[in-house]
């Protein structure tokens, strides 16, 4: 068997280095992973703690009646107004990113796991930054429900 010579040992040193950062990198992005998902954790059992504090009748509420409440209270015009305050945005603002954060909940599921887990290029994340740079956002506001709840309540705080 013919000995390596000290470049081929260079190269399995470097090689052996590069598949030890891989590793190291990987870990590295499971850490960062789970210190966003428990950042996450944690800001959403606070605000839903908050609601709570403040309209303690919804603690009894299903996912469904949660998710019909926070719907017409939450995302209708006053409410978008009131987060285009806040946040220092125009309505119109507002309304493209709700409808951005739909379009991305959609792709989420309509995308399979394994087409989900294939690596992007450098330059395919350049090509879909330029493109989505280039489409101009839907700034229709959102349909309307057409129900009128039992007991309406006014924005400002009192019934209607």
């Amino acid at each position: 068997m013919a000995k390596k010579t000290r470049l081929e040992l260079q190269i399995e040193a470097s090689m052996k280095r590069i598949q030890q950062e891989q590793a190291h990198l990987k870990d590295l992005e499971n850490k960062q992973k789970t210190v966003d998902d428990d950042a996450r954790n944690h800001r959403l059992c606070k605000r839903h703690g908050l609601l709570e504090s403040f309209l303690p009748i919804t603690i009894d509420f299903t996912d469904e009646q949660y998710e019909k409440f926070v719907k017409q209270h939450i995302t209708n015009k006053h409410g978008i107004a009131a987060l285009a305050n806040i946040t220092g945005q125009t309505v119109e603002a507002v309304y493209a990113a709700i409808e951005e954060a739909k379009e991305i909940k959609r792709n989420k599921k309509s995308i399979p796991a394994k087409a989900a887990a294939t690596t992007v290029t450098a330059d395919e994340k350049t090509a879909t930054t330029a493109t989505a740079a280039e489409q101009k956002p839907n700034t229709q506001p959102p349909k309307q429900s057409t129900s009128n709840p039992t007991n309406p309540v006014n924005p400002q705080g009192g019934k209607a």
